[in-house]
């Protein structure tokens, strides 16, 4: 029975031996993680940079297409405004040749 309990004590021991390599594997993997980490965090910033730059050249060349749409729109408006006065005297003179007025 001595044995059994030595050989219960030397596993238990193994297995604390194991999980402590284990711990200061990890903790040099950490730190390396913490250098990917740091890499990609980089790189992560330069890719911001470059989608706000992109954006920021995007926004100037929407908002000269938007001046563009701005002044089409004006036109057709004044347009639309010119019709609407012809149709309103076309009807106007309609009704008063065939005595509706």
């Amino acid at each position: 029975m001595a044995t059994s309990g030595h050989e219960e004590m030397i596993s238990d021991l193994a297995d604390r031996v194991s999980k402590l390599e284990m711990s200061h594997t990890y903790t040099a993997t950490q730190s390396e993680v913490r250098v990917v980490e740091m890499e990609l965090l980089e790189k992560l910033k330069a890719i911001r940079d470059a989608m706000k730059a992109d954006v920021s050249g995007s926004i100037s060349g929407s908002s000269v297409e938007m001046e563009a749409l701005r002044a089409e729109n004006a036109s057709l408006k004044a347009q639309i405004e010119k019709k609407n006065y012809r149709i309103l005297h076309l009807v106007k003179s309609i009704k008063e040749i065939t005595g509706q007025i």
